[in-house]
């Protein structure tokens, strides 16, 4: 008995969608929106690092390094909580 090969190439794997450009998502249960693409470029990262990431993304470098958590330094600024909130609420499913 002789055993044809399979007729044409086989088929490729699904492709996962991306993200369009621009899109934006809905971090956790609240109103703070991040890009969709390079919040799903942090996934595979440590949760610390995936953190700290985060918040450079919601806040910006600049904001970062004048800002604290409580505002009790007085000569820095309190970040915004909400955002805060959404960066410790948010659910990471990777």
């Amino acid at each position: 008995m002789f055993c044809s090969p399979a007729s044409g190439p086989a088929p490729a794997p699904p492709t996962p969608s991306l993200p369009a450009p621009g899109a934006q998502m809905f971090l956790g249960n609240s109103s703070v929106q991040v890009s969709t693409r390079l919040f799903h470029r942090l996934g595979n990262r440590r949760m610390s690092l995936f953190a700290q990431e985060l918040a450079t993304l919601i806040f910006g470098k600049e904001t970062l390094a004048k800002s604290t958590l409580t505002g009790k330094v007085k000569t820095a600024e309190t970040l915004d909580p909400e955002k805060v909130n959404a960066i410790i609420g948010t659910d990471i499913l990777y």
